[in-house]
């Protein structure tokens, strides 16, 4: 009880002065507007005036931290900063509408199977169920869950569960029902969360926080295997069929065979891919995609790069490839997502349009 209570006060000295740096810093700005944006940050949101811009607009004007394409092809969902998520014609590129309201920063997005839902995980909120044909929440996580404090998520491939997490207490990773949005599961971890990525044959989560690698049952909740690794994980992927795990560590991108239960390829940690924010392999497992300073592709079987895609060094946050294995869906520290060819790494089209940020 007594370390508890010591780790208790602990945290709370360090927010209380990590918000009497944050007061110091704000007040110092030239005007009134910046002093109230720089506040606005420190509560991973942004001040009203911002927000009303960002949802009358045709296209995000902040950060896109997420872009997913539907299942069945039509339409594209991206996640911004600007505290909106935004739905996309996928072959025009074109505009459709906001969907939800949120109160933070929106993290991530992904579809329900029959793309007639999109779930969001937003600061301050949680995660929410969108409805595409309307725009409307339709349902949230119950005030007071944890979700409010997780920046990953991942739906399964059968559509009937989200798993995911964040940093704070306690250290756990969360297994949610999308019926109704109730936690089915908390699987204790001992430090903090990184990612958790879905099987694409079956309900397993894989769970990755320092060194290592759970794989959760999320029907059940049982641990069903464990991994260690070394320098990471930060980033996890599977390809479609399962055979393959691509985990992206500080020395560079493993890939493992996981019927051999054994590494194939170490694609080496270079100044192309200094911090990887996502990784997506092609269906026929040949490419994958890293999302770092620049999108790039590297081949399988060589671990060799066949190239960036463009050359504007602006922070990829995430990749998703389409069915095909065509075009790589791209979302950026700019204010635009951007389509690929994943063959020639040539610009096809972008969603939205880079505008000065506030």
């Amino acid at each position: 009880m007594i370390s508890v209570m010591r780790c208790t006060l602990a945290a709370t000295f360090a927010l209380v002065a990590q918000a009497a740096v944050a007061q110091n810093y704000c007040d110092k700005q030239p005007d009134d507007l910046a002093r109230q944006r720089c506040k606005a940050v420190y509560q991973n949101r942004n001040i009203p005036e911002d927000v009303a811009r960002a949802e009358s607009g045709t296209t995000h004007i902040n950060w896109v931290y997420d872009a997913q394409i539907s299942p069945d092809g039509k339409l594209l969902a991206s996640a911004g900063r600007d505290q909106t998520v935004k739905l996309w014609d996928f072959a025009s590129g074109k505009f459709i509408r906001n969907l939800g309201k949120h109160s933070g920063w929106v993290r991530n997005v992904v579809f329900s199977l029959d793309s007639k839902i999109v779930y969001s995980l937003a600061d301050n909120d949680g995660i929410k169920a969108l409805e595409v044909a309307t725009g409307q929440t339709l349902r949230s996580l119950p005030e007071g869950d944890k979700s409010k404090r997780w920046y990953r998520f991942a739906i399964s491939a059968d559509g009937r569960f989200i798993a995911g997490g964040g940093g704070g207490e306690p250290k756990a990773a969360t297994i949610v029902a999308t019926s109704d949005l109730s936690v089915a599961h908390q699987v204790p971890i001992e430090t903090s969360f990184t990612q958790a990525v879905f099987t694409p044959l079956r309900p397993v989560a894989a769970i990755a926080y320092y060194q290592n690698i759970r794989f959760v049952n999320a029907e059940t909740g049982q641990v069903v295997g464990k991994a260690g690794v070394a320098d990471g994980p930060d980033r996890l992927a599977f390809s479609p069929d399962g055979a393959l795990l691509a985990i992206a560590t500080r020395r560079g991108i493993e890939i493992w065979d996981l019927t051999e239960q054994k590494r194939i390829q170490l694609i080496p940690s270079e100044k192309s891919i200094p911090s990887v924010f996502d990784l997506a392999f092609t269906p026929d497992k040949s490419i994958i995609i890293a999302c770092a300073d620049l999108p790039t592709a590297y081949d399988v079987a060589t671990g060799k790069s066949r190239g960036n895609f463009g050359d504007v060094t602006d922070l990829c946050h995430s990749v998703a490839i389409t069915k095909d294995g065509k075009y790589a869906v791209t979302s950026h520290m700019g204010s635009d997502i951007r389509v690929w060819e994943v063959a020639t790494g040539k610009f096809v089209r972008r969603f939205g349009q880079w505008v000065e940020q506030p």
